[in-house]
């Protein structure tokens, strides 16, 4: 059986209390920890493109990063054959 997920008082008033902030939560995840200087410039472009303020929760798992990028190349080699020269 299924149970749904219930945000408790505390998670919906700290919700509101980043919403007031503007300020957006974000999930990142990466094949490699980013260095400081891309993570910086990820937030940089985030928050101007939202304008929010962002706060990042990082994480790796090399195997799901594999598993897109070999998503992202099977759909451009069949793009590829089915537009040749394009």
């Amino acid at each position: 059986m299924f149970r749904r997920y219930r945000r408790t008082s505390a998670e919906a008033f700290a919700d509101r209390l980043r919403q007031a902030a503007r300020v957006l939560p974000a999930e990142m995840t990466t094949a490699v920890p980013l260095g400081d200087a891309r993570r910086a410039q990820l937030v940089q472009a985030i928050g101007k493109a939202g304008g929010y303020d962002v706060m990042i929760a990082e994480r790796v798992d090399f195997e799901r990063a594999r598993v897109a990028l070999i998503k992202a190349i099977t759909r451009l080699q069949v793009s590829l054959r089915t537009h040749p020269g394009a």
